[in-house]
């Protein structure tokens, strides 16, 4: 599915010269690339993670990173030139940055804790502070500003 992603991503990367448009093109292919990446992991190599120590949460990582530093740099590109209006802009561009902020600082500050267990209830942490809460918030913020950019996109000629 992550392949089937690439014509949509050509579509809403900035076209033109400039920094914005360079990083959001290298950003966003090599994002979508490491996901499908993890999406045929399993297939390729069924025990990747033994061979490479945490293997599957790099690609994860460096998919989110990709499509997360790509689509900022596709809006950020957009309230510069004031393309698609600036608010607009900022308004697709307030979830990403409101995700990204909470997974760094639960990164940061709760390190300790982990992944989800069923023993979370026994501890007392709550489910807003598990870092799989916050992956499905970065998932939904991700579509939600794809879905933002494609409906603001102008076509090109």
């Amino acid at each position: 599915s992550m392949v089937l992603l690439w014509p949509v991503m050509e579509r809403i990367r900035p076209c033109g010269p400039g920094a914005w448009s360079r990083a959001a093109t290298l950003a966003l292919r090599a994002g979508l690339v490491c996901a499908a990446l993890v999406g045929v992991e399993r297939t390729l190599f069924v025990h990747l993670s033994s061979l490479v120590d945490k293997s599957h949460e790099a690609l994860a990582l460096l998919a989110f990173l990709g499509l997360y530093v790509g689509l900022l740099a596709v809006h950020a590109q957009r309230v510069a030139s004031g393309e698609a209006g600036r608010w607009r802009a900022i308004a697709g561009m307030a979830p990403l940055v409101l995700v990204g902020a909470g997974c760094l600082g639960l990164y940061l500050l709760q390190r300790d804790v982990g992944w989800v267990k069923p023993d979370w209830r026994e501890l007392g942490v709550p489910f807003w502070q598990s870092f799989a809460f916050w992956q499905w918030l970065m998932v939904v913020s991700l579509w939600s500003s794809l879905a933002h950019l494609l409906a603001t996109t102008r076509a090109r000629a």
